[in-house]
C-alpha cells in the first residue's frame, strides 16, 4: 500500500468534511438574503427552513457525481499521483479561500473557484497547460459572466416594471387584486420552470415529462400555468382579508427560498463531494474509476446535512448581513468597504435626490425598522434567480448561485433607487469590493493552485506536510485579521455616529 496514496484518502474524510461546512457557510447562505433581508422570517427560521431543502435537495441528487468538472482537464493525461495531487489541491485552495471570504463578510462562488482549482492544478503537476481543456474552461467562464450580467438586466427590468404597478402598496387590496394576480403568477411560473428545469432534473417522472413535451408545447403550457395561476390567486385575493393580501409576495418569496435549496442541494453538491469521493475511488480501485463515480443516497445525505450546519456559523451571517446592507432601501447603512472602492463608487453613482412623498411611501408601506427592503423586491431577486439558473441549466452550462443572487439584489436595489440617497458610496464601494473579489479568488485560485499541486506532486509526504502547516497557519492569521479589521472598524463607525450626532443636534 502506497503511503502517498493513503494519507492523501485520509486527509480527503478531513476535508469533504471542511468543503461542505464552509460551501454551507458562504454560498448556501445566499438562498436566505432576499427572505431575511425583507423579514419575511427571522434569521434562523429562514436557515432551519433553506437547510432542511438543502439536505432533500443533496438526497435526492443524481448519485452519478463528474469529478472532471464538465472536461475541465483531460485526466487520461495524469497518472494517479498526479490525479491525487490535482483533487488534494482543489480541496486545500478551495477551503482555505472559502473560510477567508466568508470571515470578511464577501460572497464568492464556490463552482468558480473550483473551476479555477482544477484548472491551475493540472497544470502545475504537468507543468504544462496541455491538460486545460481551454475552449471549455472559456466557455465556463463566459457563462458565469454572462449569467451576472442577465440577471442584473432582468432583476433591474422585473423591479422597475411591478414597482411601477404596485409601488409600495402592498396593502392595498384592490391594487393587489388587479395588478399583484397576474405579478405573482408570473414569479410562480419562473419558480415552476426553474424546479423543472434545475431543481428535479435527475427525478425520473420530470425527465420523461421533457421527453415528451416539445420546446414549443413546454412554453404554451407555462403561458397556460401563467394564466391559470393568475386567474386563481386573483379569486384568493378577493375573498382574503388584508392580512393574506399583505403576505402574498411573502408566501413567494418563501416558496422561492425553498426552491432554490432544494435545487442547490442537488446541483451544487458536487462542489464539496468530488474531489473527496474521486480520491477514494481512485485509491480502491483505480484511476480509470474517477471518470464516473457512484455515491450512496445516504452519504449524499450527509453531506447536505453538512452544508447546513455551515449555515449555521457566524461566518455564514456575515455573509448574509453584509449583501443585505449592500442592497439596502435604508438611506445609511453601516457596511465596509475600502477607501479606493467608495471612491470608485461615488464615479458610478448618479445622484438625484427622491422626493420626501417617495422616501415616506418606502419606508411607511413597505419597511418596519428592522427591514432592508420589502416583500416584493425579495420575490424578484429570488425569481429571477432561479429564472436565470433554470435557462442556463437547461443549455447545460454550470453558473453560479451566489453570482446570480447578488447581481439581482444589487440590480433590484438600483431599480428601486436606493443608490441615489445617503451613504450610496459606501453601498456601491462594497459592491465594488465583492464584484472585485471574485476577480481576485479566480486569479488566487489558479495561481496557488499550481503551486500547491507542484509542491505536493513533487514533495509527496513532506509536500502534503508543508501543505497543511501552511493551510492550519492561514485559517489563523486570517482570524487574527478579521478581528484586528472589526475592532478598527467598529471604532471608525462609532466616532461617524458621533459625528453624525453632533451635526443633527447643531442644526436642531
Amino acid at each position: 500500500m502506497d503511503l502517498f496514496s493513503l494519507t492523501i484518502t485520509v486527509l480527503a474524510l478531513f476535508f469533504l468534511v471542511s468543503s461542505c461546512i464552509e460551501v454551507g457557510s458562504n454560498d448556501a447562505t445566499n438562498l436566505v438574503n432576499a427572505i431575511y433581508g425583507a423579514r419575511v422570517l427571522d434569521h434562523k427560521k429562514a436557515i432551519l427552513l433553506a437547510g432542511v431543502f438543502v439536505i432533500l435537495g443533496a438526497s435526492f441528487s443524481s448519485p452519478v457525481i463528474d469529478t472532471v468538472r464538465k472536461e475541465i482537464f483531460d485526466i487520461k493525461l495524469l497518472d494517479l499521483d498526479m490525479s491525487l495531487s490535482v483533487f488534494i489541491t482543489s480541496y486545500f485552495v478551495s477551503v482555505v479561500l472559502l473560510y477567508i471570504y466568508s470571515l470578511f463578510g464577501l460572497p464568492v462562488s464556490t463552482t468558480a473557484i473550483f473551476v479555477f482549482c482544477l484548472a491551475g492544478g493540472a497544470c502545475g503537476v504537468l507543468g504544462s497547460t496541455e491538460a486545460v481543456n481551454w475552449s471549455k474552461f472559456s466557455e465556463i467562464v463566459m457563462a458565469i459572466i454572462m449569467s451576472i450580467f442577465v440577471s442584473g438586466v432582468f432583476a433591474f427590468v422585473a423591479q422597475k416594471v411591478f414597482r411601477r404597478y404596485i409601488g409600495y402598496n402592498l396593502e392595498k387590496k384592490e391594487l393587489m387584486v388587479r395588478h399583484g394576480s397576474w405579478i405573482s403568477a408570473l414569479m410562480l411560473v419562473f419558480l415552476f420552470w426553474f424546479m423543472l428545469v434545475e431543481g428535479m432534473k435527475n427525478i425520473n417522472f420530470v425527465e420523461t415529462f421533457h421527453e415528451s413535451m416539445s420546446p414549443f408545447g413546454f412554453y404554451s403550457f407555462l403561458l397556460f400555468l401563467w394564466i391559470l395561476f393568475t386567474l386563481v390567486i386573483r379569486f384568493f385575493l378577493k375573498r382574503s382579508d388584508k392580512k393574506n393580501v399583505v403576505n402574498l409576495f411573502r408566501y413567494i418569496a418563501i416558496l422561492g427560498m425553498v426552491s432554490m435549496a432544494f435545487a442547490f442541494g442537488q446541483n451544487d453538491l458536487a462542489n464539496c463531494a468530488s474531489p473527496g469521493v474521486a480520491i477514494y475511488m481512485m485509491w480502491s480501485q483505480g484511476l480509470a474509476s474517477s471518470m464516473s463515480l457512484s455515491v450512496p443516497i445516504w452519504a449524499l445525505s450527509v453531506c447536505g446535512f453538512l452544508m447546513f450546519l455551515g449555515m449555521l456559523t457566524k461566518r455564514a451571517k456575515n455573509v448574509t448581513m453584509a449583501e443585505i446592507k449592500t442592497g439596502s432601501q435604508k438611506e445609511n447603512v453601516v457596511i465596509y468597504s475600502p477607501r479606493w472602492c467608495q471612491s470608485l463608487g461615488k464615479m458610478l453613482i448618479l445622484r438625484k435626490k427622491r422626493s420626501a412623498k417617495t422616501l415616506n411611501k418606502i419606508h411607511h408601506h413597505s419597511l418596519d425598522s428592522h427591514s432592508d427592503y420589502d416583500a416584493l423586491r425579495a420575490s424578484v431577486i429570488l425569481s429571477v434567480s432561479a429564472c436565470v439558473i433554470a435557462f442556463a441549466s437547461g443549455q447545460g452550462l454550470p453558473i453560479s448561485t451566489t453570482y446570480v443572487a447578488f447581481a439581482s439584489v444589487v440590480a433590484t436595489g438600483w431599480g428601486d433607487g436606493v443608490y441615489i440617497d445617503g451613504n450610496s458610496e459606501v453601498k456601491v464601494g462594497r459592491i465594488v469590493w465583492v464584484v472585485s473579489g471574485w476577480f481576485m479568488s479566480a486569479f488566487l485560485a489558479f495561481v496557488i493552485s499550481f503551486i500547491v499541486a507542484l509542491v505536493i506532486y513533487h514533495g509527496r509526504l513532506v509536500g502534503l506536510s508543508l501543505c497543511l502547516i501552511v493551510f492550519f497557519l492561514t485559517r489563523v492569521m486570517s482570524q487574527r485579521m478579521e478581528k484586528k479589521h472589526t475592532k478598527k472598524y467598529n471604532k471608525t463607525v462609532k466616532k461617524e455616529q458621533i459625528e453624525v450626532k453632533k451635526l443633527q443636534h447643531q442644526e436642531a
